[in-house]
């Protein structure tokens, strides 16, 4: 943790490395100058997007988790300080649906920096927080951005991934079930 506990990590609470891999893969060959990421947990995604920034030559992660330092202790905090990877994450203790519609108006230090080329959704897994993700994640993206859901198999999460695809000009990216 923050503060040098040692905490056991509820593996189902996380992704897992197969899954970790594709998106360190997926974003270092993207090499974004900006990603966001909802929902940070014990940080295993946080890690995978933000060594695959350092490997592509730079770039931020916008990591949006109000949770991560009460629930989970700093753990996925410490583990990206533990890896030297904080220069590339900065953490928002706040809700999504607070957080990103400022993000979005361009209500951060630099309002330049209001644009995305990869999000990763992983937050409140009710249909309607996944939605509103989803809504301020694709207004952010940059054209030709790449957005990954995780959890697909929960039906909130599956229905928005089948607006996004109906609705946007969204594809389905080849890869294993992770």
């Amino acid at each position: 943790t923050l503060a040098g506990k040692v905490r056991e990590i509820t593996p189902i609470l996380s992704i897992g490395r197969p899954a970790a891999e594709y998106v360190y893969e997926t974003v270092r060959r993207l090499a974004p100058r900006a990603t966001g990421e909802v929902g940070m947990a014990w940080g295993f995604s946080s890690v995978a997007i933000c060594a695959a920034l350092r490997d592509a030559g730079g770039g931020v992660n916008h990591v949006i988790d109000p949770f991560q330092v009460q629930q989970y202790e700093g753990v996925g905090l410490a583990a990206l300080a533990g890896y030297g990877l904080m220069a590339h994450a900065r953490h928002y203790a706040e809700r999504s649906d607070v957080f990103l519609p400022r993000f979005f108006a361009g209500h951060l230090a630099d309002p330049a920096t209001n644009r995305i080329q990869f999000g990763f959704i992983d937050g409140d897994h009710r249909i309607d927080a996944v939605f509103m993700d989803f809504y301020y994640v694709n207004k952010l993206l940059e054209e030709q951005g790449i957005v990954i859901f995780d959890d697909v198999q929960f039906p909130s999460i599956a229905s928005v991934v089948s607006y996004a695809l109906k609705n946007f000009h969204y594809e389905r990216l080849p890869c294993a079930e992770v």
